[in-house]
C-alpha cells in the first residue's frame, strides 16, 4: 500500500495482479480443446484514509488494465495503465474524448510522485529537495563542460 498525504486528505494506492479464466467461444464442440484461457489483469484502487481511524479506508475509484493472452505480462506497465484508468471517469458521451479526470491536477501530480517514489528512502528525497532548492535559490544554472 502506497500512502499519499495531501493537504486536505490522505490517499492510499493498492495494486492487485489477477489471473482470470476467460471462456473461449468456439462453435466446434471438441472436448480435446481447452474451454478457457488465462487472461491477466492489474487492478488499482485509490482509497481515502479515515482521519479518525487510520486503519479504515473508503474506496474512491478503481481502474483495470487487461493484458491479452498473447502479450507478455509486465507488472509495471499494468500498474501504470490501471492507475491512469483509476484517475479517469469514463463514459462521458457529451465530451469529445469520452472521459474526464476525476482528480485535480495537483492531486494527480501527488499521486504520480507517490507511485514513482514508492521504493525510495524518504531521507534521499528530502536531501534531493534541499539540493534542488539550493541550486535554484541563487538563480544560477550550472552547465557541465567537457574538458578538451
Amino acid at each position: 500500500m502506497i500512502r499519499i498525504v495531501l493537504p486536505s486528505r490522505t490517499l492510499a494506492l493498492t495494486f492487485e495482479h489477477q489471473k482470470i479464466m476467460v471462456p473461449i467461444i468456439d462453435n466446434t464442440f471438441d472436448l480435446a480443446k481447452p474451454s478457457h484461457r488465462v487472461q491477466r489483469r492489474t487492478k488499482c484502487e485509490i482509497l481515502e484514509c479515515d482521519p479518525v481511524n487510520p486503519i479504515k479506508f473508503t474506496l474512491l475509484s478503481e481502474g483495470f488494465a487487461n493484458c491479452h493472452p498473447k502479450d507478455i505480462f509486465k507488472k509495471d506497465t499494468g500498474r501504470r495503465i490501471s492507475l491512469t484508468n483509476a484517475m479517469k471517469i469514463f463514459k462521458m458521451e457529451h465530451l469529445a474524448k469520452g472521459w474526464m479526470w476525476r482528480y485535480s491536477k495537483f492531486e494527480r501530480k501527488a499521486i504520480w510522485e507517490g507511485y514513482l517514489n514508492r521504493n525510495v528512502d524518504p531521507i534521499v528525497l528530502a536531501v534531493e529537495k534541499v539540493m534542488r532548492d539550493e541550486l535554484t535559490a541563487g538563480g544560477e544554472h550550472f552547465a557541465w563542460q567537457e574538458s578538451t
